[in-house]
């Protein structure tokens, strides 16, 4: 049995979750429960579980942070075609005790895009994370309390801030025009998901948006509209050198990573505490580590090259470290 990939639904934590063998994209309704069909028992013994109940009017969403930004994301074609279980500050969260999951398999949070009324995750990247024995959990954006409420039960052993649209130049002083297509909800949700993981202890993978998300965090700026680097194929691969002295390099024993790189944005002021542990030859920072943490950030994405590979094992040490405690591990 391999690792499994778990879809945590908007506003309940009734995971929608399966076994998969190769998933594809990995995609969550993000609590938009169109009507489902009983199941049987074998599709349950396997994992589908989903809600027992139909869903909620569209009105209850109505006076919450979160619910309201979802509303405005649906088309309004779309508004009722679709079911809403209820959305409260405080969620409430079912032990995943009860879906087959591996036990001996450390389990970690990803960060999701918004497209269509859906939640997802790029299905290389969850695949990458899956073969290296890493149960993953896709979560709808949340506030702070449902944050507290999820890092509370203390089953989660590390973070993915996972790819996607640029952050909003609100939160680092730049312009409106330079962004492209951004989302503050998202914003929001990561930056405090990130630093209360921290406080926890939580390891952190941070992908290309996500480095920029720990930037902003920690104070840091970004520059955008770059035209330079182009799309990830092997053609406009660049070579990196790892600097001494950083926590990955004392992990992963390499001196150099063959890298793609595509983006928007990138780091112009680094954050405080940061450090730049490898950096493009027009000098763009590519990778950023704190000190004494165990986070990876990188503005490439570690799925789409080999190379890429040692990011995924030295992500896959930090978090095994983490969860040594609370977890029997495979030796």
């Amino acid at each position: 049995m391999r690792a499994t990939l778990v879809a945590l639904k908007w506003g309940g934590y009734l995971p929608a979750g399966r076994q998969v063998a190769s998933p594809t994209l990995c995609l969550n309704r993000a609590g938009i429960l169109p009507d489902q069909p009983k199941q049987d028992a074998s599709a349950i013994k396997q994992g589908e579980v989903t809600s027992k109940e139909g869903g909620k009017n569209l009105e209850k969403l109505k006076g919450y942070k979160i619910g309201e930004a979802v509303l405005r994301k649906i088309p309004k074609r779309k508004k009722m075609e679709y079911a809403f279980k209820e959305v409260k500050g405080k969620i409430i969260l079912r032990r995943l005790k009860d879906i087959p999951l591996r036990k001996d398999c450390p389990f970690i949070l990803i960060t999701p895009s918004f497209k269509r009324c859906y939640y997802g995750v790029w299905n290389d990247l969850a695949d990458s994370l899956l073969s290296y024995n890493l149960n993953i959990v896709i979560s709808p954006f949340l506030g702070d309390e449902e944050i507290d409420e999820l890092l509370r039960e203390d089953f989660l052993h590390g973070i993915v801030l996972s790819g996607g649209n640029d952050i909003a130049p609100a939160l680092y002083g730049g312009k409106k025009e330079d962004a492209h297509k951004p989302d503050l909800c998202r914003d929001n949700f990561e930056i405090s998901l990130y630093r209360k993981a921290a406080k926890k202890g939580l390891p952190v993978l941070a992908v290309c948006r996500g480095l920029q998300v720990i930037n902003i965090a920690h104070g840091g700026s970004l520059k955008s509209n770059l035209r330079t680097h182009k799309e990830d194929k092997r053609i406009d691969a660049h070579l990196l050198k790892i600097k001494n002295n950083s926590l990955f390099k004392k992990l992963s024993q390499v001196d150099f990573l063959r890298v793609g790189t595509s983006h928007h944005q990138a780091i112009e002021r680094l954050g405080k505490d940061l450090i730049s542990i490898a950096e493009a030859n027009d000098g763009t920072i590519e990778m950023v580590e704190v000190k004494d943490y165990p986070l990876i950030a990188t503005q490439f994405h570690p799925e789409k090259s080999e190379d890429g590979k040692i990011v995924f094992e030295v992500f896959k040490q930090m978090v095994y470290r983490k969860a040594k405690s609370s977890l029997t591990l495979p030796t």
